[in-house]
C-alpha cells in the first residue's frame, strides 16, 4: 500500500486530489481508505451512504470519498464522481460468486455521461485469501474494459 501512496505523491505533488472509492459492499473500500490515511483498519459495519476522509501527506492533499456498495447506493456512484480526479474501483477477488454483479455495476457506472475523461484504477483486493481470482481470470471475465 505504501508504494501506491508514493506513486500518487510523485504524480500529484503540490495538488489537492479528490478520489472516489467504489465497489460492492464488503470489497474492502473502507479498509483501503484507512490504509491510505495510515489509520489502523478496524472491524466495522458497512459504510452507510458516504464516508469522507481528507489526507495530507507532505505536499499532497487527498479527499477520499468512500461510497457505500449496497444496492441502494450504486446508482449514485457516478454522481459522486463528477469533478473528481480519479475513481478507484475495489474488486473483491475472493468473491467469485458476485463477479458478474461487480462487472455489471462497474460498467454501468462507466457508461454514465459523467465518467468521460476520469481515470480509473481497479484494485484487486483480498488476493491473500486462497481461491481468489487471478489477474488473468479478471481479464477473462471481462471485468476490465476500455471505454471512451
Amino acid at each position: 500500500m505504501g508504494n501506491l501512496v508514493e506513486k500518487l505523491k510523485s504524480l500529484f505533488s503540490g495538488r489537492q486530489l479528490e478520489l472516489v472509492l467504489v465497489g460492492l459492499e464488503g470489497a474492502g473500500k473502507s479498509t483501503l481508505a484507512a490504509q491510505l490515511s495510515f489509520e489502523r483498519p478496524t472491524e466495522k459495519g458497512p459504510t452507510i451512504g458516504v464516508d469522507i476522509k481528507t489526507l495530507k501527506r507532505e505536499n499532497v492533499t487527498m479527499k477520499v470519498w468512500d461510497l457505500g456498495g449496497q444496492v441502494q447506493y450504486r446508482s449514485e456512484w457516478a454522481k459522486y464522481a463528477i469533478g473528481c480526479d480519479a475513481i478507484i474501483y475495489v474488486l473483491d477477488t475472493h468473491d467469485k460468486a458476485r463477479t458478474s454483479t461487480a462487472k455489471f455495476e462497474l460498467h454501468k457506472m462507466l457508461d454514465s455521461e459523467y465518467m468521460k475523461g476520469i481515470p480509473l484504477l481497479v484494485i484487486g483486493n483480498k488476493i491473500d485469501l486462497p481461491g481468489n481470482l487471478s489477474k488473468n481470470e479478471i481479464i477473462e471475465r471481462n471485468l476490465i474494459r476500455t471505454w471512451s
